[in-house]
């Protein structure tokens, strides 16, 4: 094709784009399949020194930010891999019910969280369910293991000696063996760290606070992992591996419940310094993985036990989760009760 035609091509693509920017905005796989032409036939070339350079170009024409362009050509390329397409053209609008965002969180997920539950996602991703909030809170849970660092800051960090996973331990097995297992070698996961972020991401379910209250109904409800305490007494601070927040009615009288979570791999010699903290929530477990060795609990009466399953449930987003002994209600000062609201109000306007 002589630069004439090769020309022409490139501006009626740049009108079909203009047109699509401007007048069907949502419609980002076309967008991508646009970009992704001139890309593969090089026609950027007629009009850039590189693609980078003429993607720039397009969104400074088109009134646009240049994030726009470059989220929907990365989602397309996302979703052809997860749909083992080859051929952008085999990209359909019309059955195509996933967002940009929601490919751009998963992509981030998937470099971390266990396989077992990046697969669950893969498919509801594909059959177009919307997980937004389901894939921000997971990556939410498990972006701390990757210890602050992006992809080029590991690449280029000094490498301590990587911890492997024994097959079949907590969080793993079956097919997810090895994958998960270089997941943790690369990132330097210790199995302490894994059991923990998938005890957490459990208790993102509602199942076991609604067995604790004895309701099925929980108009609202919500969780929180990682909250700082500040105890009013000495104003030592302290995280919570987990915070949950309920209400049992739709009324708009009345207390929210609270209920706290640590969650410990052993009981042992931390037990009671994770229990001086029970007193700023309604109730109050410790969580630890099924089969921890060392579980007393006779004459506790201020916490509950929760036990955490390496198997997921059917839908392979969270493990099975058993209350081995059910937290029982307890008092609650109204310092400590503000305290406890005012950390999770700060959490969800993200201070």
């Amino acid at each position: 094709m002589n630069i004439l035609k090769r020309l022409n091509l490139l501006e009626q693509i740049e009108r079909e784009l203009a047109k699509t920017l401007k007048d069907d905005k949502k419609n980002w796989v076309k967008t991508a399949r646009l970009l992704y032409k001139i890309e593969n036939e090089n026609l950027y070339e007629l009009k850039a020194k590189s693609y980078t350079q003429y993607v720039k170009q397009l969104a400074t024409i088109n009134h646009i930010n240049v994030s726009t362009l470059w989220r929907a050509k990365t989602a397309a390329g996302t979703y052809m891999e997860l749909s083992n397409l080859k051929d952008v053209d085999l990209l359909d609008e019309t059955l195509i019910k996933t967002t940009p965002e929601q490919l751009e969180t998963f992509k981030k997920v998937r470099t971390i969280a266990p396989t077992q539950i990046t697969s669950a996602l893969k498919e509801k991703l594909l059959k177009g369910e919307k997980i937004r909030n389901e894939l921000h809170d997971i990556w939410e849970t498990y972006k701390p293991l990757k210890k602050g660092k992006t992809e080029r800051g590991r690449k280029n960090s000094a490498k301590p000696e990587p911890v492997f996973a024994e097959p079949g331990y907590f969080g793993l097995g079956g097919e997810d063996t090895v994958s998960d297992a270089e997941k943790m070698s690369k990132y330097f996961i210790s199995e302490d760290e894994l059991t923990s972020a998938n005890i957490k991401n459990s208790l993102r379910d509602k199942s076991w606070v609604q067995r604790t209250l004895g309701k099925y109904y929980l108009p609202c409800f919500a969780t929180f992992t990682d909250l700082v305490i500040r105890d009013e007494e000495d104003n030592s601070i302290n995280k919570i591996d987990i915070v949950a927040i309920s209400k049992t009615s739709n009324t708009k009288t009345g207390k929210p419940v609270t209920l706290g979570v640590s969650i410990l791999s052993e009981l042992g010699s931390n037990l009671e310094s994770k229990l001086r903290w029970a007193k700023y929530f309604h109730y109050f477990y410790i969580a630890v993985p099924l089969g921890t060795s060392n579980i007393d609990i006779s004459g506790q009466n201020n916490f509950g036990l929760l036990t955490i399953s390496p198997e997921t449930k059917k839908e392979g987003l969270t493990h099975h989760i058993q209350i081995l002994s059910p937290a029982r209600a307890l008092e609650v000062s109204d310092s400590a009760l503000s305290m406890t609201y005012s950390q999770i109000l700060q959490r969800s306007l993200r201070w």
